[in-house]
């Protein structure tokens, strides 16, 4: 175009071909290489500004060829001072006219993913009316390019329009890297054969010429077979490259399926609750799920590529390798499909007990373990609490048999001496006798209580209502008032009567009363006066009751079996079943709180805390609240 504006006639008698590229014709390209640079850099607009203009003036110059006429639009930007291979100055040819408007639609349509393959087919039109234009003149088969009867397009000008019809398919591929790969050979034979062309000397092209001439009678029928045999082959190259587009996408796409399931597989397995392993035939790792990073706390770039070993406790991780590498068939297919509990390495160093089961994947070309894991330290945990309570309800089966069956028995031998004292008159022996057994039934129901108790701390399920704190020890204290010694106690409580719990009612009454009826019973009455001292503090959700007497205490070596059933420490001072501090643990234990001991000088002090906000219930009896 700048040759054109600068009218630089030295070109004319030099390189006359290159002004067979009409100046409209370098303003549409300088116009539709404009709009494929916009695109490049800003990818979401259009450039129709740029495309717009060279499809209307492609289009105007079609239709004057259409109808025969001239409107002017050939030389209305520049009065060409030349005219070469055109059928009116400066009009551009039908062909060319043509792939402008291929290329000026391809630009103007959307970037979405549905108008790719018109993008592409838009470019590979062009590129294969160009190649045709190129090849003809690169061979000489002027003739082959008459088919039209109308100017022909120049070759320089054929050569942008591959260039631009590039531009259209990979703008329209997903994966413009494959499609140039495809197309790229026979650019390079085009350009390689216009630079031969172009670059021959005038004497080489007269002689051509001459030669030519003289063989033109006897070469007419051999060059007609020769053209139909290029374009033919030409034709079946283009078919050829078109079948190798369509099938580079067809891969494309089932490789973007198979990645969109792995995608899809490996969101499943990262769902999976149980860390899942795979591993070569090395022991080194290949791939962990979420699960996985969360169970042993390495990230998954720390574990793939590692050994697995680095998940086994060090006195195992260090006979694996061996223990792999001289493992025969049998040895393997022993723990294949098989779970075996085993014991696992945290990251940060602390062992915890897994459940494993390993199955073996035979790839193509490689053999590979994947390993099922669960951490079951829960169910160990759950396991051993389910022994000791198994265990302790023994314990408590053997004792409540023995305690219950000791006082029956004691009783019904007094009422059988009774009803011998009574026949024999010996009235003073009788109330005796009638004393003790009144003990017995009251020892009787005590431990009854004791064991509704028990039995009401271990299954009762009761969700959490809020209550006043004072108020509620003021009536436990008001019901505890007809013990024997309570007349002798002073009681201080040190608590704000608008302190409020959210917890269970009934279990926390079960403790207050314990504590309560204890202070009593096991006073210190060799004291001018018992006392007793309740406080309450609060902090960060949690109530803290204290409560401190003066009392004869706990002697030093009952006290690490203080909560245990059936512990009974003054059996002398108080009738008692041994099962109060018993029921206090559990029931502080059911509330999600604690209860401690602190010895003391003089007394004793026992430390409640409680959660104060409510507490989990459990779901697998909802229905006992």
């Amino acid at each position: 175009m700048g040759i054109w504006l600068l009218q630089l006639e030295f070109f004319v008698t030099t390189f006359p071909i290159i002004f067979a590229m009409q100046f409209n014709t370098a303003l549409c390209f300088v116009l539709t290489g404009g709009a494929f640079i916009v695109t490049a850099i800003y990818q979401p607009v259009t450039p129709h500004f740029l495309s717009a203009p060279a499809g209307l003036l492609a289009g105007l110059s079609l239709l004057q060829y259409w109808f025969g006429t001239s409107i002017g639009i050939d030389t209305l930007l520049l009065d060409p001072f030349v005219s070469i291979g055109a059928s009116e100055p400066g009009r551009m040819s039908p062909t060319t006219a043509i792939c402008f408007l291929l290329v000026a639609i391809g630009l103007s349509l959307s970037r979405a993913d549905s108008f790719r393959k018109a993008r592409m087919g838009l470019g590979l039109a062009t590129i294969c009316i160009a190649t045709f234009t190129v090849i003809g003149y690169a061979i000489h088969l002027e003739s082959s390019l008459d088919w039209i009867g109308v100017p022909r397009m120049s070759p320089h000008t054929g050569i942008g329009f591959i260039a631009l019809g590039f531009g259209l398919v990979h703008t329209g591929s997903n994966n413009g890297r494959i499609y140039v790969i495809l197309l790229v050979a026979p650019l390079l034979l085009i350009l390689f054969a216009f630079f031969v062309l172009v670059t021959q000397s005038s004497s080489d092209l007269s002689q051509l010429i001459m030669t030519y001439l003289l063989l033109e009678d006897k070469q007419s029928e051999t060059m007609n077979k020769l053209s139909i045999v290029i374009v033919a082959a030409v034709l079946l190259y283009l078919g050829l490259t078109l079948y190798a587009l369509w099938h580079a996408r067809r891969s494309i796409q089932n490789m973007r399926a198979v990645e969109r399931s792995k995608a899809q597989m490996a969101a499943i397995i990262d769902q999976v609750t149980d860390g899942i392993i795979l591993i070569d035939e090395r022991g080194s790792i290949l791939s962990a799920n979420e699960a996985s990073v969360d169970m042993f706390g390495f990230e998954r770039s720390e574990m793939i590529g590692q050994n697995v070993s680095i998940l086994m406790p060090q006195d195992i991780a260090k006979h694996h390798q061996s223990y792999i590498e001289n493992s025969d068939q049998n040895s393997i297919a022993k723990i294949i499909s098989n779970y075996r509990k085993l014991e696992a390495r945290h990251k940060c160093g602390r062992t915890f007990p897994i459940e494993l089961s390993v199955s073996r994947i035979d790839a193509q070309e490689q053999v590979m373990f994947s390993g099922m894991i669960r951490d079951i330290s829960h169910r160990r945990q759950t396991e051993a609490a389910l022994l000791a309570a198994n265990a302790e309800l023994e314990d408590f089966a053997y004792r409540t048999s023995h305690d219950l069956r000791s006082p029956v028995a004691s009783a019904i031998g007094l009422v059988r001496i009774c009803e011998t004292q009574l026949q024999d008159r010996e009235l003073a022996l009788l109330e005796e006798n009638l004393t003790r057994l009144h003990k017995n039934f009251l020892r009787l129901d005590s431990l009854i209580e004791n064991i509704i108790e028990v039995t009401r701390a271990r299954l009762m399920v009761e969700g959490p209502t809020e209550f006043p704190v004072r108020e509620t020890i003021e009536e436990l204290l008001t019901e505890l008032s007809h013990l024997d010694g309570y007349a002798d106690m002073t009681l201080h409580i040190d608590i704000d009567p608008e302190l409020a719990i959210e917890t269970s009612l009934t279990k926390f009454q079960m403790i207050i009363r314990n504590l309560l009826s204890n202070a009593v019973k096991y006073r210190d009455r060799n004291e001018a006066k018992s006392k007793m001292h309740i406080s309450a503090q609060q902090s960060d959700q949690t109530l803290v009751l204290t409560f401190t007497d003066n009392g004869i205490g706990i002697p030093p070596e009952a006290q690490p079996k203080l909560f245990e059933m059936f512990r009974r420490f003054h059996p002398k001072v108080a009738v008692g079943s041994g099962l109060g501090m018993y029921i206090m643990k559990k029931c502080s234990e059911a509330l999600g709180g604690s209860i401690r001991f602190e010895p003391q000088p003089k007394g004793s002090r026992f430390i409640l805390e409680l959660p104060n906000g409510g507490y989990d219930v459990p779901e697998e009896n909802p229905d006992r609240r």
